[in-house]
């Protein structure tokens, strides 16, 4: 509810007799999303009010106030029968030097994290608990991530579209590979692009979530707070490409995107059954990432073998994607992507040869050959190059890996 400078955020339990601890958090945390995400609430007072519908009426105090701090009011407790009272009451917060909301412009702004929440989620993550989630050495995960970094930068200096494909057998360190990525401080420079880390697995993203917030809380901090950044840059796919669905106009803020589990990405069929959208989930998420003038990079974390519910597309999906966005994307993958392995299960990103036109990983010279310690930690090809009418080739050799 918007009237004047103010942003009401108005939660309603129906039926509810009492303004319980974990309603009023969840009313305050809409108005910290506000604040933090979207770019029409940002410099606006944002009052939180839950509405207990049987609530004891209250009426109005007359030394009611409210105390507001960074942009947000304590939460306003009401019942259905005094809500108007307060909301008229609450009013005053108005300041009449403030330029009123327009509404339209207000629902059309787009979400951008603002820098302040994104430094906190850096800072979150830095001395994280969710190396804990993997086996792996760090020196391994550390090559990869440097790797990836690099197509990023490269991705932004050449002003074109990326997709890079990671694979590895499950253990061997993908997941933190890509929550790695997006939190990297050499991509939170100047001018530098924004990640984030999607995935369709919904408890993966809750454990993520919770070992990074318990990292924290044992740190001191208060836990609300911790929750509330995590969500910056770990959210689900599928809650992401909805937004953009319903805004077909909105641009996504991040560059880079790392896609999770991207073997288990959902097919036309089963999008058409769940959100009535003729695409394949791998499809979509490429037409979003278009959406943005100059440049994109997809990072597709492959585990062979794990597609086990319906509608999981596998590997093949996104090969299927982008032979129909030949021209849009350069592609950047291990050998056993293209030709099939252990850690595909495999599979392979073209049912058949390599589109000609499509810009297909070569080995230049000098490329390392190395081997890691058991189980295999994440692979990923070297840059991928033009080379027309070409077909890559299954090397009999070992594959390469990173150390």
């Amino acid at each position: 509810m918007l009237y004047g400078s103010i942003i009401f955020v108005v939660e309603f339990k129906v039926r509810a007799e009492a303004h319980d601890a974990m309603s009023r958090w969840q009313v305050q945390s809409y108005g910290m999303d506000l604040r933090d995400f979207h770019a029409g609430s940002r410099g606006r007072v944002i009052v939180p009010v839950l509405c207990a519908t049987r609530a004891e009426h209250q009426g109005v105090e007359e030394d009611f106030t409210v105390v507001i701090e960074n942009g947000i009011a304590d939460v306003v407790r009401a019942g259905a029968n005094d809500l108007a009272e307060r909301l008229l009451a609450l009013a005053q917060y108005a300041r009449r030097d403030d330029e009123p909301i327009e509404p339209n412009n207000w629902l059309a702004s787009p979400y951008r994290p603002t820098p302040t929440i994104i430094e906190a989620a850096v800072r979150l993550y830095e001395g994280h608990g969710v190396r804990e989630l993997s086996h792996r050495h760090a020196h391994n995960l550390d090559l990869t991530t440097q790797m990836l970094v690099q197509e990023i930068e490269l991705a932004r200096l050449q002003r074109r579209r990326v997709i890079c494909f990671v694979t590895g057998i499950p253990g061997a360190g993908k997941t933190l590979t890509g929550l790695d990525v997006v939190h990297d401080p050499e991509l939170r420079g100047n001018a530098a692009a924004a990640g984030i880390f999607l995935s369709g697995n919904g408890p993966l993203v809750k454990v993520v979530r919770e070992a990074l917030v318990i990292h924290q809380t044992r740190k001191g901090r208060r836990r609300k707070d911790c929750v509330h950044e995590v969500g910056t840059f770990i959210q689900n796919v599928h809650q992401f490409l909805r937004y953009h669905r319903e805004n077909p106009e909105a641009m996504p803020h991040e560059h880079v995107v790392v896609f999770d589990e991207a073997q288990r990405a959902w097919d036309q069929g089963q999008m058409s059954r769940k959100y009535d959208v003729a695409a394949s989930e791998a499809a979509e998420l490429l037409d979003v990432m278009e959406r943005l003038p100059e440049w994109a990079l997809v990072i597709a974390l492959v585990g062979g073998g794990q597609e086990i519910y319906l509608g999981e597309a596998g590997l093949e999906e996104w090969g299927r994607a982008l032979t129909d966005r030949v021209d849009r994307w350069h592609v950047v993958a291990s050998p056993e992507v293209l030709g099939g392995g252990e850690s595909v299960a495999g599979h392979r990103l073209f049912d058949g040869p390599a589109p000609p036109e499509s810009p297909v990983p070569r080995r230049t010279s000098g490329s390392p050959r190395r081997r890691c310690a058991e189980p295999p930690c994440p692979t990923v090809g070297r840059v991928g190059e033009r080379v027309p009418n070409s077909t890559p080739r299954r090397s009999s050799r070992a594959r390469p890996r990173l150390s």
